[in-house]
């Protein structure tokens, strides 16, 4: 196979892989969610106020299965044939990703202040917050380990680590990380949190552009 034709099937491979993992993670989600309340609601018959009360163990449970489903996927397809260095793990680094990731949530707070302002906006304001009230089933703990945790991990490996370490093999930096912040951003497929989404993403795109190492953006997002 001549050079031309492996640099075609390069820009397939790599245009696809994000694609191809988005739909995996989108319907085996939901898969394991439906599983979950299947095995102890309808099998199991425990009880539903129970069951909220330890919701954020299931979530924690998806979110554990889900990331080594990815982090597979990541190590396999898309790591494994970066030679690029990768920044070691260091307090300042630590420190800078946590401080961006509050200025991140700074301005996403204030979009939303703007967004409670818009008439449009304010369906899409009342399901994020029916969503977020659901999270962990409601508690401070369960919320911390659901969407502080586990949740920013198995997104980071998926959305900077095979979205954009996929891209990022065929096209600019900024182009990578520009698509797939858009990306991650429709995801969530709520208007109001596609522009904080998909600023967070461009935000943690540059940063694993630059350190070549997921656990600073998954510090970034945590924050």
């Amino acid at each position: 196979m001549n050079k031309d034709n492996v640099k075609l099937w390069n820009r397939i491979y790599f245009t696809m892989l994000p694609i191809i993992s988005i739909v995996i993670y989108y319907f085996l989600s939901r898969a394991l969610n439906k599983g979950v309340f299947e095995l102890f609601l309808g099998i199991l018959k425990i009880p539903m106020v129970q069951f909220i009360e330890f919701l954020y163990l299931a979530e924690i449970l998806i979110s554990l299965i889900l990331l080594i489903v990815f982090f597979v996927i990541y190590e396999l397809a898309v790591k494994k044939s970066r030679d690029e260095m990768v920044a070691r793990f260091d307090l300042k680094t630590v420190g800078l990703s946590l401080v961006t990731g509050i200025g991140v949530s700074g301005i996403s707070f204030i979009w939303i202040i703007i967004a409670g302002n818009i008439p449009e906006f304010q369906a899409h304001l009342s399901a994020m917050r029916e969503g977020n009230a659901m999270i962990g089933g409601g508690s401070l703990h369960g919320v911390f380990l659901s969407a502080v945790v586990a949740a920013p991990i198995v997104e980071e490996v998926l959305f900077r680590g095979i979205v954009f370490g996929s891209f990022r093999k065929i096209f600019p930096a900024w182009a990578s990380i520009l698509v797939s912040a858009i990306i991650f951003g429709v995801y969530h497929m709520n208007p109001v949190a596609i522009v904080y989404a998909s600023m967070m993403g461009v935000i943690a795109g540059i940063v694993y552009e630059k350190k070549r190492n997921l656990i600073f953006p998954i510090i970034l997002h945590m924050a």
